[in-house]
C-alpha cells in the first residue's frame, strides 16, 4: 500500500444479462484508493457491503458512510481500462 492510502465505500451499478433478460442494480462495495487518490482495489460486486457493528454507534457510523455513499459519483467497471470509471449517467 502506499503512504496516505484510504477506503471508502461507493455505490456501484452493474448490467447482468439474465434469462428474462437485461437486469441493472446498484450495490455498495468498497473501494481503495492510492496515496494519489486513483483506484487500487476494490471489493467484488458479488459480495456487496451491509452494514455491520459491534455495538449501536458503531452500526449508527457505518450507516453514515453508507449514506456518504450515495453523495458521490456512480462507478462502473471499464473493461477499455480494466478499472472502475464514474458512471455518465447513461444506459
Amino acid at each position: 500500500m502506499y503512504p496516505n492510502s484510504y477506503w471508502n465505500y461507493r455505490v456501484f451499478r452493474r448490467v447482468l444479462q439474465t434469462d428474462t433478460g437485461r437486469h441493472v442494480e446498484f450495490i455498495l462495495i468498497e473501494v481503495y484508493y492510492n496515496g494519489k487518490n486513483s483506484i487500487e482495489s476494490w471489493s467484488h460486486p458479488d459480495d456487496p457491503m451491509i452494514p455491520y457493528g459491534e455495538s449501536l454507534n458503531e452500526l449508527r457510523s457505518d450507516l453514515n458512510y453508507f449514506q456518504a455513499a450515495l453523495n458521490k459519483p456512480v462507478l462502473i467497471y471499464n473493461e477499455n481500462e480494466d478499472g472502475l470509471v464514474e458512471w455518465d449517467g447513461k444506459e
